[in-house]
């Protein structure tokens, strides 16, 4: 080749040369990552416009629903287009769509998380769009019936513990409305948030979920710790801890409305309980002095002669019929002329009691040596 072909070029040449390829490909590079960077910070738009879109239609701007749904949806679910759908549903269209969900959920052959989840977001909304129309209370009751379902206990209370307070408040309202005075409006909601608790006691009570009833009644007795409404609770306690074969329990209540209220209907049925309790296991001695202690508070006519009547049985049961004998007489001299019912069933068992007795009379007189 020719030597011209073969010499470098000279050295300001040289430097010109590599500075303009530098500066090309800074400029390149720097283009693409504009373009890169561009795209990342749309996408992170995108995402935070989709989450803020999410979180204002489910929950809104209503502080007091804050933090109460926590669980994420793993899985689709189809209630939530209805949910994100229309935004002119009335309480009623809502909360009939949700019962709709909960039966159709509930006969389902798998029952699924999400199903009951979006149940929730229903009501949730219901609540926070209308949170003083009717179906407000019953929509925090069907919130509790899913969280049942889900295993959650704490949840399903805090939300009946809801499902009260809107009751209550409602009934306020009404109260006010009606020209009533504050303290009667408090009252009256006092009276609607114990109905609502103990309603759902009694409900669990008829389903044989003793445990979520107990659970009820203690929330009242905290609630509502003294006066009449104590007094119900109690003896509503009583009554399960009988049901359930805990008589050591149920005695414990049913004293506690004794003492609170001796001579109410509900203290004289607690003190008849308490003595079938002790007679039906056998503290038959127990039971007797409960009775005399009754009978020395000089009671009404009528109760006087239950009294005599079930001291009489007990007699018979510790196998004194020499005093049980004696008593059933007293019953009739007493009230016989009446023709009360336990002149009646005096005169009955004292029938049987001589019958039997001279039964046994006659065997022994006639037992073989």
């Amino acid at each position: 080749l020719p030597a011209t072909t073969l010499q470098r070029p000279s050295k300001p040449e040289e430097d010109a040369a590599v500075h303009g390829l530098g500066a090309t490909v800074e400029e390149t590079l720097s283009r693409r990552w504009g373009i890169v960077l561009q795209g990342v910070a749309g996408a992170a738009a995108a995402i935070l416009g989709f989450l803020c879109a999410w979180h204002a239609l489910t929950w809104g701007p209503d502080a007091s629903m804050q933090g109460r749904h926590t669980k994420t949806h793993d899985e689709e679910s189809p209630l939530l287009p209805f949910v994100v759908a229309d935004h002119q549903l009335t309480p009623s269209d809502l909360l009939g769509e949700a019962e709709k969900a909960f039966a159709k959920t509930l006969e389902g052959d798998r029952q699924q998380t999400a199903d009951f989840e979006s149940i929730i977001l229903i009501c949730q909304r219901l609540i926070r769009d209308y949170p003083e129309s009717e179906e407000a209370p019953k929509a925090w009751q069907l919130v509790s019936r899913c969280h049942l379902q889900l295993g959650l206990l704490d949840k399903a209370f805090d939300s009946l513990d809801h499902y009260a307070d809107c009751q209550g408040e409602a009934a306020a309202r009404e109260s006010l409305v009606a020209g009533k005075s504050d303290e009667q409006a408090k009252e009256a909601q006092r009276s609607a948030i114990y109905q609502a608790l103990y309603s759902q006691a009694g409900r669990f009570f008829q389903k044989n979920d003793f445990l979520l009833a107990l659970r009820c009644y203690d929330k009242l007795l905290i609630r509502f710790p003294g006066g009449g409404r104590s007094i119900s609770t109690h003896g509503a306690v009583a009554a399960l801890y009988s049901r359930t074969g805990q008589p050591a329990a149920a005695i414990r209540h049913y004293k506690i409305v004794l003492d609170a209220a001796p001579d109410s209907p509900a203290g004289r049925s607690s003190r008849d309980s308490i003595v079938r309790i002790l007679s039906n296991t056998g503290q038959h001695t127990n039971a007797l002095e409960v009775v005399e202690h009754a009978l020395s508070r000089s009671p009404n006519a009528y109760d006087r002669g239950s009294l005599l009547l079930r001291k009489a049985m007990i007699y018979q049961s510790l196998e004194r019929p020499g005093l049980a004998i004696r008593t059933y007489r007293q019953i009739i001299e007493e009230y016989g002329k009446a023709n009360t019912n336990a002149s009646r069933q005096a005169t009955a068992f004292l029938a049987l009691l001589k019958h039997r007795t001279l039964n046994e009379i006659e065997s022994d007189i006639f037992k073989p040596n």
